[in-house]
């Protein structure tokens, strides 16, 4: 990755900025691995124990772990490519209404289950008030809301970012931010850390701020290399499977991880831009509705829950039944967004994200 990044980073071509098909695309699908990722960490199908690294359950959590690193990726090089326009004022103020009101509104009802329900809530041992506030900034109501209180950290320092593509030098500081990720992993553990994971993420968003700069030239280099790079996947893929289940090396499997975002995000820029006639606009649905998605996917996994716990149901996990799983939760929550969009009209975007 240091290699094609050294490569590329002498030369830079002014783009004419017109929409990208295949990076809406992209971000479709994204969202996509992201709801089949949290279906499968839900933890309502009961799984063979992943005692081995061939098992069905142990691939599927090793192929799709760490998918929230596209989305940074995404994040970042959609970030470059519309910084032409960029005033930090409008930019928050878009921010602060299709994220940040969304993730407020939409968290009230499950914050106020963990704070003021559950007895053995994260934060059950301070005060109310402080406790919602430690809901909000850490995320921690729902597992997958780690993500908004550290995206949000990018938006506030998006001036930063703004000065660091309008001088493509201080690209090369890219490597550093590398090593700094390899060493500093997200943390999720006794609760989430959102600065720290951005210190984290902040080289695969750059490296997406990175690509889109240089998107003509590192799209070239994939039409030659691109079997390379599919290798250099599968390989990160294969050494997180042995780091974790032959060494038990969990540290040095988050550095294999963080690899496959990349090598990952590389591939699937190469492949759907190769393919993006063939797909057309099949994904554009899907990608405006992605936050939407991503707030309210997580409400229809904690419902089927409560159900499953109630009844006692017992569904065993196999290729079917977690595809069913994913199915029935993404149409359940493309129902749930048609319906407050019909209801609210544009104001929806305020509640959901869509």
């Amino acid at each position: 990755m240091i290699i094609l990044f050294i490569v590329f980073l002498k030369k830079i071509k002014g783009q004419v900025r017109m929409f990208l098909n295949y990076i809406n695309n992209l971000r479709g699908f994204v969202i996509l691995l992201i709801v089949a990722t949290h279906c499968l960490w839900a933890g309502l199908l009961v799984w063979p124990p992943m005692d081995n690294m061939f098992s069905i359950n142990g691939f599927l959590h090793t192929f799709i772990l760490r998918s929230s690193g596209y989305f940074v990726f995404i994040a970042g090089f959609l970030f470059q490519y519309l910084s032409a326009k960029f005033i930090f004022s409008k930019y928050l103020n878009t921010k602060f209404n299709n994220v940040i009101l969304p993730y407020l509104l939409i968290s009230i009802p499950a914050i106020a289950y963990d704070a003021f329900v559950r007895s053995d809530g994260v934060f059950h041992d301070y005060d109310p008030i402080v406790r919602v506030l430690l809901y909000y900034i850490h995320g921690m109501h729902m597992s997958y809301m780690w993500f908004i209180p550290m995206i949000v950290i990018f938006y506030f320092v998006a001036p930063l970012l703004i000065k660091l593509n309008q001088y493509p030098k201080l690209y090369w500081s890219l490597p550093i931010f590398v090593i700094i990720s390899l060493v500093v992993h997200r943390e999720v553990v006794p609760y989430h850390n959102p600065l720290q994971s951005f210190v984290h993420y902040f080289s695969i968003y750059v490296f997406g701020m990175w690509v889109s700069q240089y998107r003509d030239m590192v799209l070239a280099w994939l039409e030659k290399y691109g079997l390379l790079v599919l290798g250099l996947f599968l390989l990160s893929i294969f050494m997180q499977f042995y780091l974790r289940f032959i060494l038990n090396l969990d540290f040095y499997m988050e550095m294999a991880a963080y690899f496959k975002v990349i090598f990952g995000s590389l591939l699937m820029v190469y492949l759907f831009r190769r393919y993006d006639h063939y797909l057309g606009t099949s994904l554009d649905k899907i990608a405006a509705m992605s936050f939407g998605i991503y707030f309210v996917h997580g409400y229809v996994l904690s419902v089927l829950r409560i159900i499953i716990n109630k009844f006692s149901l017992v569904i065993h996990g196999n290729i079917l039944t977690y595809l069913l799983l994913f199915l029935f939760t993404l149409i359940s929550t493309l129902i749930i967004l048609w319906i407050v969009k019909a209801l609210l009209g544009k104001h929806s975007r305020k509640l959901v994200g869509y």
